[in-house]
């Protein structure tokens, strides 16, 4: 390698390892999409474009809006440009039994997600992505269908454990004492169906209830927010300062 090589490599080196130089930010790398989002918190939309640091004009264009003072108050629907990445789908986190809710039942929605971080964060404090809303909304409706579900299968395991109690206990004992042995029998038999394989069923179907029930708190309260927020938007319109 000759001199002028060696420079040229030298320099490029240099320059790849100067912070910034030649080099995009995630940002960067991410596309940029009008997303609609349901407003939390009501500010003008100078403020609003200082907090999400997206430029004023940019939300202005996407709202057909001209002046940067207009407040979008609580209830509004805004599109907002803002840079989104793919959505990662761990298919490791997925139940493949049946019992919980599909992406599909999920309302998995949009393959892509907004990129959020310590310059736009307020993005989740004031607004509602309408999208994550409609998803949230087609789960809810979804769980139901399957706590319902669970419930016919714990049913029918509970069947199946006491079909083998009846079947095991199918025989006579001529032994005076054949009432005590015959319950110590029993009480073993109850102990190894509910411990044994379909006790576990049961037991991991009533978590996987548990589980649901929970989440199914959580989207109620949610959709509960997006609902008041909607029915409330002609009155803050009128009164939002």
């Amino acid at each position: 390698m000759n001199i002028v090589s060696r420079i040229v490599l030298f320099t490029l080196i240099l320059l790849g390892s100067v912070p910034g130089y030649g080099q995009s930010k995630v940002h960067n790398a991410a596309s940029v999409r009008q997303l609609e989002f349901l407003v939390r918190n009501g500010d003008n939309i100078k403020d609003i474009s200082a907090k999400i640091k997206v430029p004023v004009r940019e939300i202005l264009k996407a709202n057909k809006l001209s002046s940067r003072t207009y407040v979008a108050y609580p209830g509004r629907r805004l599109w907002i440009p803002v840079h989104v990445q793919p959505k990662v789908w761990d298919p490791t986190k997925e139940d493949m039994t049946g019992n919980s809710p599909s992406r599909e039942d999920r309302g998995a929605g949009e393959d892509y997600e907004p990129v959020i971080d310590s310059s736009n964060y307020k993005l989740l404090e004031d607004f509602i992505n309408l999208s994550e809303a409609r998803s949230d909304s087609f789960e809810y409706e979804n769980i139901d269908k399957h706590i319902r579900k669970i419930d016919k299968r714990i049913n029918h395991l509970t069947y199946m454990i006491d079909s083998l109690k009846q079947v095991d206990f199918k025989f006579d004992y001529e032994d005076q004492d054949k009432n005590s042995i015959l319950g110590e029998m029993k009480m073993s038999r109850d102990k190894y169906y509910i411990e044994g394989p379909l006790g576990k069923q049961i037991d991991s179907l009533k978590e996987e209830k548990i589980r649901l029930g929970q989440r199914r708190i959580v989207l109620r309260n949610q959709i509960t927010e997006y609902e008041f927020l909607v029915d409330n938007a002609g009155y803050s319109e009128r009164n939002y300062k």
